[in-house]
């Protein structure tokens, strides 16, 4: 077998064994990177207040106010391992108290109006959506230590199966480097409009 074909079966099986998980961990990361965009079309009502000619409250207050609006939901005393207060500079933006405990299963947000205090929403994360989508993302919803271990190995592996159909892609001859780095603007529309479709992916890629 020689060294080309060698790399050959590498690329394929590699690539085979690894794609899928990638492919989820791919998906799952672009939905995850639009979290705020997204969840601003259906968590609109709570998400926004009138904004008043008057300072917001101070943080101390407004997180004991989402702690107590906590411990309501909850119906059992608040101790979160980690919890703070999110404000906006948008004057429109409702602020948000998050807390979190994993093993009293405390992953909650509150919303709250940060002029005067008032509980706009308790929001329990456990089942949310894109609570899914990071733990899909992170360890495809198996136990952490398993499933973090598998992705890490999945994106390794296609990282050489990258390197291996670079290979592969690799002209021999000069004449083949030159047809491959070079564009052919007289091509058909459909060749042309794929290049121009990456490009701007990959420029909105960068610009986010």
């Amino acid at each position: 077998m020689t060294f080309r074909k060698l790399i050959g079966k590498l690329h394929l099986w590699l690539g085979l064994g690894s794609g899928v998980i990638v492919f989820i961990v791919s998906i799952t990361g672009c939905l995850y990177v639009f979290e705020t965009e997204i969840r601003s079309l259906y968590e609109y009502p709570f998400t926004e207040v009138q904004p008043l000619k008057q300072p917001v409250l101070p943080v101390s207050e407004l997180l004991s106010i989402g702690k107590k609006a906590l411990e309501k939901q909850t119906g059992k005393a608040a101790k979160p391992e980690y919890h703070n207060v999110t404000l906006y500079k948008d004057p429109a933006k409702a602020a948000y108290y998050y807390a979190y405990h994993e093993k009293e299963k405390i992953y909650h947000y509150v919303y709250l109006n940060p002029y005067t205090g008032n509980v706009l929403k308790v929001k329990d994360l456990n089942n949310d959506f894109f609570t899914i989508i990071i733990q899909l993302h992170m360890n495809l919803l198996l136990p952490y230590e398993v499933g973090h271990q598998i992705v890490g190995a999945a994106v390794l592996i296609f990282v050489i199966s990258l390197i291996s159909g670079l290979i592969l892609w690799f002209p021999a001859s000069k004449k083949g480097i030159k047809q491959r780095f070079s564009v052919k603007w007289n091509a058909q529309w459909r060749r042309k409009t794929t290049i121009c479709t990456m490009c701007l992916a990959s420029i909105a890629f960068c610009w986010r």
